[in-house]
């Protein structure tokens, strides 16, 4: 079976900057 994992983050949870883009994505990639 296949789970789906979906990770909001990014200007998607809050307006925020490209800087907090980066780390946020960084930290969901070190999830998966």
């Amino acid at each position: 079976m296949i789970e789906s994992y979906v990770a909001v983050i990014g200007d998607a949870s809050k307006v925020s900057t490209i800087t907090n883009a980066v780390y946020e994505g960084y930290h969901v990639a070190l999830d998966i």
